[in-house]
C-alpha cells in the first residue's frame, strides 16, 4: 500500500507542475509569435477549460494573498498534518490512505510552486463557475476531500 501511496503522490505532483510549465510555455509562444500551438483537444471540448494562466499568490479566491509567509506557514502546516494523517492511517491500514494520498499529492504541488515562485499558476475553469480558476494540484485537493468524505461513511 505505501508503494501505491508514494506513487499517487508523486504522480500528482509531476501531473501539476508539468501542466502548469505545459500551459505558460503554451502562452509564452503565443505572446510571442500569434501562433497557438497545440492545447489539448480533451480538454478544449470538456466542461473544463483551459485559459491564460493567472498567477494567483494567494490561496483560493486570492484569500491570504497580502501575507504569504502566513500563507506559506498556514500550507506547510497543512501539507505536514496531512503527511503524518498519511503515515498513521497506513500503520492502521485504514481505507483513508489513498484520499489523504491524493489530498497530499495536491498539497505538495501548490506548496512547491508557491514556495519557489510565489504564487501558483491557475488555468482551468468551469463552464459551470466561470469565476472561479484553479489548477490541477486543487483539482486534486478537492477530489481527494470528497473520496474522504465517501471514505468516511462506507
Amino acid at each position: 500500500m505505501i508503494f501505491l501511496v508514494i506513487g499517487i503522490v508523486l504522480l500528482e505532483i509531476f501531473i501539476d507542475l508539468y501542466t502548469k510549465y505545459k500551459v505558460k510555455k503554451h502562452y509564452e509562444i503565443f505572446d510571442k509569435t500569434g501562433e497557438t500551438g497545440s492545447v489539448s483537444p480533451v480538454l478544449k471540448r470538456s466542461w473544463i477549460r483551459i485559459r491564460r494562466p493567472i498567477l494567483n499568490s494567494g490561496a483560493f479566491l486570492g484569500f491570504l494573498k497580502r501575507k504569504p509567509v502566513l500563507l506559506n506557514f498556514l500550507t506547510g502546516l497543512s501539507v505536514l498534518f496531512i503527511l503524518l494523517s498519511l503515515i498513521y492511517f497506513l500503520i492502521e491500514k485504514d481505507s483513508i490512505s489513498i484520499p489523504l494520498a491524493i489530498v497530499l499529492g495536491g498539497g505538495l504541488g501548490n506548496f512547491i510552486e508557491r514556495v519557489s515562485k510565489g504564487s501558483v499558476t491557475d488555468f482551468l475553469h468551469s463552464k459551470l463557475i466561470r469565476k472561479i480558476v484553479f489548477n490541477f494540484a486543487d483539482l486534486f485537493i478537492f477530489i481527494g476531500g470528497i473520496f474522504m468524505i465517501i471514505s468516511l461513511f462506507f
